[in-house]
């Protein structure tokens, strides 16, 4: 035996109920599901670094306020002209503002975290399941990073 037989298919790996679902990371390109499993762990986690003087001097040089007195839901619509690909509807930015308001509280409640929580849980089995399966071969840079960073990503080997 190769140890690829006894190695669970990515199918089943994971939730039995999510095989209906036509967005699976098992569906990504290799290079994608590298970069975008870890980075929406962090996200769902809502990670923050440490402030240290580099990010005080980066925060200073990025924005043109100081960083304490921004208005961060003005700033989420905000866009340089020469960024902006097509011009934004009035219908975008109504739904933008609504989901702001009204959705992301309700996502951030009790009952959701739980929901978020297990989901995190799932993602962090196709990581060591990504791991597990390149032999912590490294396609690109963030999971280099990831893979020399301690917890939460490392698997316990006890």
């Amino acid at each position: 035996m190769s140890g690829l037989e006894s190695t669970p298919s990515f199918q089943s790996y994971g939730s039995p109920h999510s095989s209906f679902l036509f967005i699976q990371a098992c569906k990504f390109w290799g290079p994608t599901r590298m970069v975008y499993l870890p980075m929406a762990y962090l996200y769902g986690k809502k990670f923050v670094g440490p402030i240290t003087q580099t990010i005080l001097a980066l925060r200073e040089e990025i924005y043109t306020a100081h960083y304490c007195t921004i208005d961060w839901a003005q700033a989420r619509i905000a866009c340089a002209e020469e960024d902006l690909v097509c011009p934004r509807t009035l219908l975008q930015y109504a739904v933008w503002s609504w989901l702001y308001r009204w959705v992301e509280p309700v996502l951030s409640s009790w009952a959701m975290n739980k929901l978020r929580e297990r989901a995190l849980d799932t993602l962090m089995e196709h990581i060591h399941y990504e791991d597990d399966n390149s032999h912590f071969l490294c396609l690109c840079p963030i999971n280099k990073v990831r893979t020399s960073a301690p917890a939460p990503f490392k698997k316990s080997k006890i």
